[in-house]
């Protein structure tokens, strides 16, 4: 590893900073907002396979281990992550009638790679495709949804008690592709029954799968997907306090 460029590693830092206001101009009703930034210096990443197609030179140095290819630990990037979230609750009472909290949630980063990718020398021009190829880059900018939408309200009258949420997950990239944001829905109604609790519920109520969620090669779902690959989940459950 040594002779192909490694060299000691560095512990990675990293600096953060967030902010964030709250105003309230009533008892049932709030709005927040919170903005936050980290910098990360020295990632650690394991490099992709570094082969003897790069140069004669590097194919020497595998040649003398009796090696086909070589990977190793290096601190070769600097990231910035950035983003805010909006919230707001509001509360209505309708006495004997029960109780409904409402909320929206609004939630958005973006990751960079600021700089570049260190690479050692010995692997030449495009030696920062080699220790972190395009596809790593992609993986870690856009590889999970930068933005979401989360609507909930919650409706409560005795012993009953109901959730029903509505998510847009937002746009994501895998393998040089751009999937498109989804909607989705949850919903659990459940009843108290002294001790016990029975519910029946479901996760992605309308059974919402990104027609693109499929490796169309390997015939897999794509592992970054914020959404299950097996579509609706439905479910009854039965819960005892003791």
């Amino acid at each position: 590893a040594q002779a192909l460029g490694a060299t000691s590693l560095e512990a990675e830092e990293s600096e953060h900073f967030t902010a964030g206001l709250v105003y309230k101009p009533s008892a049932n009703f709030s709005v927040s907002g919170d903005y936050f930034y980290t910098k990360i210096n020295n990632r650690i990443i394991f490099s992709r396979n570094i082969t003897p197609s790069i140069s004669p030179e590097v194919a020497n140095i595998l040649a003398g281990g009796n090696l086909f290819a070589a990977r190793f630990f290096t601190n070769a990037l600097d990231t910035e992550t950035q983003g805010y979230d909006l919230r707001a609750d509001y509360k209505l009472d309708f006495q004997a009638q029960g109780e409904l909290k409402l909320s929206a949630l609004y939630h958005y980063n973006k990751t960079k790679i600021k700089g570049g990718v260190r690479s050692p020398s010995i692997l030449g021009a495009d030696g920062g495709g080699v220790i972190f190829s395009d596809e790593d880059q992609e993986r870690l900018e856009s590889g999970q949804p930068n933005e979401s939408l989360i609507l909930t309200a919650n409706y409560k009258i005795g012993d009953f008690n109901s959730v029903f949420r509505v998510i847009k997950a937002g746009a994501f990239s895998e393998e040089e592709r751009r999937l498109s944001s989804q909607w989705l829905a949850d919903v659990d109604i459940a009843y108290q029954i002294h001790n016990f609790n029975i519910a029946v519920g479901a996760h992605n109520l309308f059974n919402s799968n990104h027609r693109d969620s499929k490796n169309s090669v390997e015939g897999i779902a794509l592992q970054n997907s914020p959404y299950g690959y097996n579509g609706g989940f439905y479910y009854l459950r039965l819960s005892a306090d003791f």
